[in-house]
């Protein structure tokens, strides 16, 4: 048996995460005599704050802060909220008057409001029947029914109103190497998940192509921890047809372009060998879609509709 760690990046891969999830939650209700499923490759079992045996994901969930929604307050299994944390009683260190400026609370939606009312009433089997409606999800976290231990859940601070979304390779690199020392990512939560498991192994869902390879997240656990190849999936929103591959192709070559020119390279401040990745992920794309669409027909590679 092979446990995975898995690792959710970007606001489109957990929408899809939580279906993956949401899907493996049902499976655990099964007789484990007759299941197929083996759980443990997914999940790791724990104790809840009063007793009870819990079976959380083996995961860890990168988004902004506003994406998560209600996740902290909807979620038993992480505690202690936030806001309760300031609100409880503290030295003061200023005497002088105080005005508080505080967002309206973010109301449960209409998914969980239902799978409390089915706990209360002690049916849980009634609670595979609750279906959460499209029009009602505001985020990812509306229709997430699986518990998560707090270690999971990596909140990434909310952007500026005069930052942009899209930003910049390097900022993205920086940002993260910042957020890995802030909060030891590498050392703390993804090492202690690695530490449960025998032979580990963790596949990437990210809404960005090369994003572990660039952000050199895999250097710092390899030594003496992970033994097995990472695997990398990118979920992607764009509209792709016949000239997808074409536009891949375009990419891939005019990077190369440039790469002959390496002193401009460095002089942007992009280290050569991650831009010949990218130029060959690219390639890589370009025959995916090339094979892909000799049909002549169009489709959606994932979906804004999640």
């Amino acid at each position: 048996m092979r446990e995975i760690v898995y690792v959710q990046a970007g606001n489109l891969s957990n929408y899809t995460g939580t279906h993956f999830w949401n899907t493996q939650e049902a499976y655990l209700a099964e007789d484990s005599a007759d299941s197929l499923y083996d759980f443990d490759v997914s999940f790791r079992e724990g104790l809840s704050q009063t007793g009870r045996p819990t079976f959380c994901p083996r995961l860890l969930v990168f988004d902004r802060k506003t994406n998560f929604g209600t996740l902290a307050k909807s979620n038993a299994l992480l505690g202690t909220d936030e806001e309760e944390l300031l609100n409880e009683d503290s030295p003061a260190l200023w005497n002088g008057e105080i005005t508080e400026y505080k967002q309206d609370p973010i109301p449960k939606s209409t998914y969980h409001s239902s799978l409390e009312e089915s706990d209360d009433q002690d049916n849980i089997e009634s609670t595979r029947d609750i279906n959460a409606s499209d029009e009602a999800v505001r985020y990812w976290s509306d229709f997430n029914r699986v518990f998560y231990i707090p270690r999971t859940v990596q909140k990434l601070p909310d952007l500026a109103e005069w930052e942009s979304p899209d930003g910049d390779w390097n900022h993205g690199h920086n940002s993260f190497s910042q957020y890995d020392e802030d909060h030891a990512l590498m050392e703390g939560s993804l090492r202690l998940f690695l530490e449960e498991t025998h032979a580990a192994s963790y596949p990437i869902p990210t809404s960005f192509p090369s994003f572990f390879k660039s952000a050199d997240v895999t250097a710092p656990v390899r030594r003496g921890i992970l033994t097995q190849p990472v695997e990398c999936a990118m979920f992607s929103s764009l509209s792709t047809g016949t000239s997808t591959a074409h536009l891949f192709s375009s990419y891939a070559s005019a990077i190369e372009s440039y790469l002959k020119r390496k002193p401009a390279v460095e002089a942007l401040g992009f280290d050569s060998d991650e831009v010949k990745d990218l130029a060959h992920d690219l390639w890589a794309l370009h025959d995916s879609f090339d094979d892909g669409h000799r049909g002549g027909e169009d489709y959606h590679l994932g979906g804004d509709e999640a």
